[in-house]
């Protein structure tokens, strides 16, 4: 379905089209935050596979290696301190203690084996919505603006060329409503992969990544340094424990316990700290960014004052009464096309145009 408008009056004088980029604000963070993802997916996966990732305790009858790759794929686990339990205080990092009374619960961590896939699978999303409006928009504005954007071209041509693109737009009054409306349909997608991306996170993580930042940003208020330490611990645990069953010689159960260090938890819990914090930024500056989108789409006087700085030197009144006269969409392209052209030839676009329509 091709939905952007006829286009048929932009296409004469043979000029190769040159690479027009329709970016909002909106649009390059959120490109950024994928490109943040993907450097972040190869720090993690250097941190994994230069070295050891994971460093258990040896046993006699289990070498190193075997535990080791036995922990790494059957996961580790933690332990929580009951209420009514306590430690001998003879091992003091948080998960690991010995208790000496109480109820134990157990807490398994598999994730650390995903990092760099879900990091990779969470920039691929960043890239979506700019693709789709790419694909969808076909490059109607690189035809619309062909050569105007350009000093390599003689000043006969680029006066044809304005005097086509001037053509189209008196032609062509108020029918792009479809178009600004699928841009910003594609900003809105962006307000949604965000809130998408926060949540898969948050499942990631077994559901507990919102509580721990909330309790965490809540004790940055309180000031109480060992608590988000503990917290930070207990999400992002850098010692854990393993345990391996085998039968012995006679068949008997044997039961193997072992500590196990997760350098890899290091980097993580500063990169996924870092990411959460940036999405949750990013989710407040694309709900502004919409919010003021929304207020140009219902109020004229709104596009009035967005447009108004482009044109100092040119006539005031002429130019309010234009974009007064336009509805939203035709506001939203000459807005693209006036961010690609000259200045001076703005000028004279928007005064020619405001002079043909006033006329009709």
């Amino acid at each position: 379905m091709y939905f952007l408008g006829n286009i048929k009056d932009i296409h004469e004088l043979d000029l190769t089209p040159t690479n027009v980029h329709i970016d909002s604000w909106l649009f390059k963070l959120y490109k950024l935050t994928g490109i943040a993802f993907v450097f972040l997916s190869i720090l993690v996966s250097a941190r994994l596979y230069s070295g050891h990732p994971m460093v258990c305790t040896e046993t006699k009858e289990l070498p190193e290696d075997l535990i080791n790759a036995y922990c790494w794929m059957n996961s580790t686990f933690t332990v929580s301190l009951p209420k009514d339990g306590h430690t001998d205080n003879r091992l003091t990092t948080v998960g690991t203690e010995f208790y000496t009374t109480g109820s134990v619960k157990q807490k398994y961590h598999k994730y650390y084996q995903w990092f760099s896939l879900v990091l990779l699978l969470l920039s691929s999303l960043c890239y979506l919505p700019v693709y789709l409006w790419n694909r969808l928009e076909r490059g109607k504005l690189e035809l619309l603006i062909l050569g105007l954007d350009s000093d390599a071209i003689t000043e006969s041509v680029k006066n044809a060329r304005k005097k086509n693109l001037l053509h189209y737009l008196i032609k062509n009054l108020h029918t792009h409503k479809m178009y600004a409306l699928v841009f910003f349909c594609c900003e809105v997608g962006v307000l949604f992969l965000i809130g998408a991306q926060r949540s898969f996170m948050n499942s990631f993580f077994e559901e507990e990544l919102f509580m721990f930042y909330y309790k965490i940003v809540l004790d940055l208020i309180i000031g109480s340094k060992t608590t988000r330490s503990n917290m930070l611990s207990e999400l992002f645990p850098k010692l854990t424990k393993c345990t391996f069953r085998m039968h012995g010689p006679t068949g008997e159960l044997q039961v193997f316990n072992s500590l196990c260090l997760l350098p890899v938890n290091i980097v993580a819990e500063k990169v996924f700290t870092a990411l959460w914090l940036w999405l949750n930024i990013l989710l407040l500056v694309s709900l502004i960014l919409l919010t003021s989108r929304l207020m140009a789409i219902s109020f004229s006087a709104i596009r009035v004052y967005a447009l108004m700085p482009k044109f100092r030197n040119a006539p005031q009144a002429k130019i309010r009464k234009l974009i007064q006269l336009m509805d939203f969409g035709d506001f939203f392209i000459l807005k693209l096309i006036l961010r690609k052209i000259d200045e001076s030839i703005c000028v004279e676009l928007v005064s020619d145009l405001s002079e043909a329509l006033f006329k009709k």
